[in-house]
């Protein structure tokens, strides 16, 4: 059965109870530990080890480069080729460690493999915690599997501007603890290949949910990575353009593969300004006689009509840029029902041409017309308003996705195209959802959904170290004595802000909200992370949403944000009494950034007003372990660099 105990060491951190220390999270093989912050890694370097000697696959040992006594983020660079070579790189080796390698210009990072060895012979970029790689333009990397993985944020580069050959193969003996040989890119994790330049062969390559693939595009052609086998893609490519101005027709090549499963969940790209309504960054495959393995991806730049979905209105168009598209049928649909056909104003209702309705009238599923003759030209401007179709289908359970719409259209050519869609307003998330303003970091915990939830624990990470944890800043759950003084809070950081339930859990009502105070540094990055738990969850498995808006102001004298105004919102109101405070915030329910009597009048009058069921505390017979171990289980990296050091 889950304690939070179990929930600690699935974090892979540090725990203290009863004067029992305990290690968790690292990986297979012995273990040997990058002691410089900043130094050459050389196959005469000894004195920069932990055990003495420079990791060799021979004895089974694998480079561990994590936070020590020296450095937070220690540095091992890698300038000449290694004659000792590791069993296995592992950088950033538990929750809350980072470490980073750079293989420099003449560097050789081979990583060695025996058949029978636990050190399994490649790379893990993040194995807990976050690592950081480097292989800069004239380096090598060789290894049997190249691994982002850990708390997410992890990142390899691999290439640059400078002159110069990048060698990356990844496919050699060995294989990760998930049996896997080649690439992996976990997920909030990201590769970067930039320039076209590097030389990448890799037996495998698979992007899961959540990664990203960050091509740096710097000129007419990129780097193309080479996989033995078909490539599987189901995260983010983004576009990271230097000195490159994208226009339609525009295209790279990403991979040369013996086929492509999957998609990208979404095209970003930065450096460049935004396309014009209508352009988009499309990826498709085809079949390539002149590649190694068969069928070339790529990305390019194409005119296509865009589908303008409101959320707020359920208004949709049909709407292009600049240059004209003509088509002669369309399809919008959605496997979820989320469309309202007795509000759909076709081009057949409008008179348009000689468009017919197929089939008429449509159905929630589908929306469909075709033009028997010839095409109609869509130019820039309003376009179609084709009615108020939009509308949310309601979830059938919690954490499901909400928005399904495709819209793919036609051409007098027989050519079918899938259009863009662009949503406006703000999206129903059906999740748990961090609201972030970033104008003045205030954040809003909310159970965005249809669905009532039991909360036992949630996680908010920034690899940038963008959290303000201090007094005053987050105002945790504990601080507020939400669920009757149920939670308690971890030793908070820049970079993770934890609180778990000791006993029970606290039910959630659907649109119940917790104001969380300043919690967002507003001169950091927007990389904020949310997991959380269910009662029956043993690890932070669970990805909420995270949006950067305004913050709701919620209910009046609602004070504690938990979605009901009632007793609880006095006390905080009295604890506050007679202070200053950001106007807005806290019991400041008039917002004149004074706590006074006004806002004493607010909460009686709005007493006993919610938006749906109290927030309660579950109780479970299932005895835990005491606050005292959740408290202290972020004091790991301090405890792991004192135990390392007596190896």
């Amino acid at each position: 059965m889950r304690t939070k105990l179990t929930i600690i060491g699935s974090l892979g951190l540090v725990a203290f109870a009863l004067q029992t220390s305990v290690v968790l999270g690292q990986g297979p093989g012995t273990a040997n530990y990058w002691l410089p912050a900043d130094d050459t890694y050389t196959s005469s370097n000894d004195a920069a080890w932990s055990i003495g000697f420079v990791p060799d696959f021979n004895f089974d040992e694998a480079a561990v480069v994590t936070t020590n006594d020296n450095a937070t983020t220690p540095l091992a660079r890698v300038s000449g080729s290694l004659s000792t070579q590791p069993g296995a790189l592992y950088i950033g080796e538990l929750i809350g460690e980072s470490g980073a390698v750079r293989v420099e210009s003449g560097g050789n990072l081979t990583i060695g493999y025996l058949t029978g060895n636990s050190a399994l012979g490649g790379v893990n970029v993040g194995l807990g915690g976050v690592g950081f790689l480097d292989v800069l333009p004239g380096g090598t990397l060789d290894g049997g599997y190249l691994t982002l993985g850990g708390q997410g944020g992890s990142v390899a580069t691999l290439g640059g501007t400078a002159a110069g050959v990048t060698s990356v193969t990844i496919q050699g003996g060995g294989g990760n603890d998930g049996g896997e040989f080649g690439t992996t890119i976990g997920a909030q994790n990201t590769l970067r290949v930039v320039g076209p330049n590097v030389d990448y062969n890799t037996f495998t390559f698979q992007l899961a949910s959540g990664g990203t693939l960050a091509a740096g595009i710097t000129g007419a052609s990129h780097s193309i990575i080479k996989s033995t086998n078909a490539v599987g893609i189901n995260g983010t490519l983004r576009l990271d353009f230097d000195g490159v101005t994208p226009t339609v027709g525009d295209s790279w090549d990403l991979f040369d593969t013996p086929g492509v499963n999957g998609a990208f969940s979404s095209i970003e790209a930065t450096g460049a300004a935004a396309l014009p309504i209508g352009q988009t960054y499309v990826f498709s495959s085809a079949a390539d006689g002149a590649s190694t393995h068969g069928v070339v991806g790529r990305v390019s730049v194409e005119q296509r009509l865009v589908l303008s979905v409101n959320r707020d209105t359920g208004a949709v168009a049909i709407q292009n840029g600049a240059m004209p598209v003509s088509f002669d049928g369309y399809s919008i649909s959605s496997q979820f029902g989320a469309l309202n056909p007795s509000s759909w104003n076709s081009l057949d209702d409008q008179g348009v041409s000689d468009w017919r309705e197929s089939p008429a009238n449509g159905s929630g599923t589908r929306l469909s017309e075709l033009k028997p003759t010839t095409s109609t030209a869509v130019s820039a401007g309003p376009g179609f308003n084709l009615g108020n179709v939009f509308d949310y289908a309601t979830p059938t359970e919690f954490g499901a996705e909400t928005e399904d719409l495709a819209f793919e259209y036609y051409t007098e050519a027989g050519d079918k195209f899938q259009g863009t869609i662009i949503y406006e307003g703000i999206k129903f998330n059906n999740n748990l959802l961090l609201v972030v303003d970033p104008a003045d970091g205030q954040a809003q915990l909310v159970n965005d959904s249809s669905f009532d939830i039991n909360l036992d624990g949630y996680w908010i990470s920034s690899v940038s170290g963008s959290l303000q944890g201090g007094n005053g800043d987050w105002n945790s759950l504990d601080d507020q004595n939400a669920a009757g003084g149920a939670w308690t809070e971890a030793n908070p950081t820049a970079n993770n802000l934890v609180e778990l339930q000791a006993q029970g859990d606290t039910m959630l009502a659907a649109g119940a909200r917790y104001n969380l105070g300043t919690l967002f540094d507003t001169a950091g990055e927007q990389d904020l992370v949310l997991r959380y738990l269910f009662p029956e969850d043993e690890t932070f498995t669970r990805f909420g949403a995270v949006d950067y808006r305004a913050v709701d102001g919620g209910l009046t004298g609602d004070y504690n944000g938990d979605g009901v105004v009632n007793a609880a919102d006095y006390t905080v109101w009295r604890d506050a009494d007679g202070s200053s405070v950001p106007p807005g915030t806290g019991a400041d329910g008039s917002g004149d950034g004074l706590v006074n009597g006004a806002d004493y009048d607010l909460w009686v009058a709005n007493y006993g007003a919610s938006v749906g069921a109290s927030v309660v505390t579950t109780p479970t017979a299932t005895p835990e372990p005491s606050a005292l171990v959740v408290l202290l289980f972020v004091s790991a990296a301090a405890c792991n660099a004192r135990m390392r050091a007596s190896r």
